[in-house]
């Protein structure tokens, strides 16, 4: 399964708490845990029954994975952005790109960016 990763651009820990309040306000975000045994500090789910992706924060808290499920993993990436406030490193498991998420960026200005930095590598 390929993956992509969200990291502040400055590489600090996110906010755990912060990243809770956001999934539980936003709709689509489900099955929220905490404070799981194997160390991951938050992980849930976004999406629908059909189409979703998981989203787990590292253990030192400086990464947001979520497995890639097309647009939703996209959708989620952007919600998670525009939440925090703040521009978003975004990048994948092959590394065929790596973006930075801004205030301005959609789900089809992202495919368009992937589809590009892809095509040049």
């Amino acid at each position: 399964m390929e993956y992509i990763f969200l990291v502040n651009s400055d590489f600090r820990a996110f906010d755990v708490k912060r990243l809770e309040e956001l999934f539980r306000a936003e709709s689509g975000f489900q099955h929220i845990r905490t404070n799981l045994p194997a160390g991951c500090p938050l992980e849930g789910e976004y999406g629908s029954e059909d189409r979703s992706t998981r989203i787990a924060v590292s253990e030192d808290a400086t990464a947001i994975t979520l497995s890639w499920t097309s647009t939703t993993a996209l959708e989620a990436a952007l919600i998670i952005r525009r939440g925090l406030g703040e521009d978003l490193r975004f990048f994948d498991t092959q590394y065929s790109f790596d973006l930075l998420l801004s205030a301005s960026a959609t789900v089809d200005d992202l495919t368009a960016a992937i589809d590009a930095s892809r095509a040049t590598k």
